[in-house]
């Protein structure tokens, strides 16, 4: 998805067949184990910074007309956790 006014890069994070873990070998698991906290913390660091946008956009002063209210969420973490699905 392209949003007005954000350059964004294209970066696509390919997921491993889990489903046969058991026969790969001791190297390629721990390969596995690298390459996906990598791709871990590229993604987390990416949501920090939306997060930390959104709670800007949130801040107390604005009231009802901040960004997390608007969504019907009394935080903005409260926000983050309903648009992600994820609790903080």
């Amino acid at each position: 998805m392209q949003t007005p006014g954000v350059q964004t890069s294209t970066s696509v994070v390919v997921l491993p067949d889990v489903s046969g873990l058991g026969a790969v070998s001791d190297e390629a698991l721990l390969q596995l184990q690298r390459e996906s906290g990598a791709a871990r913390r590229r993604v987390d660091a990416v949501v920090a910074a939306i997060s930390g946008e959104l709670a800007r956009r949130s801040a107390r002063e604005l009231g009802q007309g901040g960004l997390a209210a608007r969504t019907g969420a009394r935080t903005p973490e409260k926000a983050v956790q309903q648009l992600t699905g994820v609790s903080l």
